[in-house]
């Protein structure tokens, strides 16, 4: 688990990551995500390949973008970049957690987390996570629910104070996806000059 450990102390060192996912349009879209991994002796659902020890977590909104993408394909990549060009990447299938147990266990992780890595949600959210891809609360729209308020693209139906809904939707609480990784592979400035071989996993 040399690769893992490894990976996990740069990822964590480094903190934000780029996400990419892919949509039925066949086009990439990309975001800055700050995922939270731990090892696990778990290895996997017989659905997907072994997790080689490792699981992560990314705290995140349930947009229609995320939605729609990982609903065409549930794979995503995440690369880390710092500027003396260490480089991180995981490439991972993903899923929305629906267990509430979960995802309160997952804040709480983040929480106790050393600072810049940690994180407590609480303080922003007091209501705590969100629930899982297509369920719904009092208060807040489900993912699917957007005959009423915003169409699939973030776009509204209706006119509206443009502020006051980007305020409403900054106040929804994240929900949490898990990562289940495939791939690991990390470089750095010795890698990039060809004079040694790039760690990577399996």
């Amino acid at each position: 688990m040399v690769v893992q450990k490894e990976f996990v102390e740069r990822a964590h060192r480094i903190v934000w990551c780029t996400v990419a996912t892919v949509g039925p349009d066949h086009r990439p879209r990309t975001r800055i995500l700050h995922p939270l991994w731990e090892a696990t002796d778990e290895a996997g659902s017989p659905a997907v390949e072994p997790a080689g020890g490792l699981v992560g977590w990314i705290v995140t909104r349930v947009t229609p973008v995320k939605v729609r993408h990982l609903a065409y394909s549930p794979y995503l990549s995440c690369s880390y970049w710092e500027p003396g060009h260490e480089v991180a990447v995981a490439d991972c299938r993903a899923e929305w957690v629906s267990d509430t147990a979960t995802r309160q266990r997952v804040w709480e992780l983040y929480r106790d987390a050393p600072a810049p890595l940690g994180y407590d949600f609480w303080s922003v959210f007091p209501d705590g996570p969100a629930p899982g891809r297509g369920a719904s609360r009092p208060g807040l729209r489900s993912a699917g629910s957007e005959a009423t308020g915003a169409t699939r693209e973030g776009r509204e139906s209706q006119p509206r104070d443009r502020r006051a809904g980007g305020a409403a939707f900054n106040r929804e609480s994240p929900s949490l996806l898990r990562l289940t990784p495939y791939r690991l592979r990390l470089t750095d400035v010795e890698t990039l000059s060809g004079r040694k071989e790039p760690l990577a996993w399996p």
